[in-house]
């Protein structure tokens, strides 16, 4: 793991599917906090998690969508027993490996103050997790709502899985009203997973993200 914030900490980067798609990456993010850490998306190592370990375990962990529903989430509620938490049409996802404590829609705030901002299209179960750091920050967790690939912005549609080009593009639209200090991505192919942008260059790389739909 790699320390990227004072609070903030990203996962070493697990390869889904290395055969057809070797430079994707999907990315984790501890945010340390004194009444209980959170995980979002998730981590596939033990050398993360005896990390994570040492730094106080993981109180609850939120999922982005189905696709995160990987076989580390029942690892790492087995060792810290935390509470899984995903949108309800990740549950069966979520089945394979481990069971839901919470389930949201989109719109809520949950009481440790992450704000969940349903942005389907992707797949029927995507969300978007804002949430304001201890030390003045505004992190936007955007799952895979969103992605940079080798310079550009995309975004991807699974119809099988409730996807929707339409529907993605509404929730691209949505994001732009969502500015914060950090944008952490929890996919690559295979560029940088936390980025720095200013509003207009946020607006400009979802407009990027919602022509590559067409």
């Amino acid at each position: 793991m790699q320390q990227i914030r004072p609070d903030l900490w990203i996962t070493k980067p697990y390869f889904p599917e290395p055969k057809h798609f070797p430079d994707l990456k999907f990315h984790g993010y501890l945010l340390t906090r004194p009444k209980g850490n959170l995980l979002f998306h998730t981590s596939e190592y033990e050398a993360d998690h005896d990390v994570i370990a040492q730094l106080g375990g993981v109180a609850r962990q939120y999922l982005a969508h189905g696709h995160e529903a990987e076989p580390g989430i029942a690892k790492i509620r087995q060792r810290f027993g935390c509470k899984l938490l995903a949108h309800r049409a990740a549950e069966a996802d979520v089945l394979v490996h481990a069971t839901l404590d919470q389930s949201f829609e989109g719109g809520e705030t949950i009481d440790d103050g992450v704000e969940v901002i349903a942005t389907p299209g992707h797949t029927a179960s995507n969300v978007t997790f804002k949430v304001k750091s201890e030390t003045g920050e505004t992190y936007l967790f955007v799952g895979d709502t969103i992605f940079p690939r080798r310079g550009e912005w995309h975004g991807a549609v699974f119809p099988d899985e409730g996807g929707d080009t339409a529907t993605l593009q509404e929730s691209l639209a949505k994001l732009a009203n969502h500015n914060a200090d950090l944008i952490l991505f929890g996919v690559t192919i295979p560029d940088e997973p936390v980025q720095k942008l200013t509003a207009s260059a946020w607006r400009a790389a979802l407009d990027e993200a919602s022509r590559s739909l067409h």
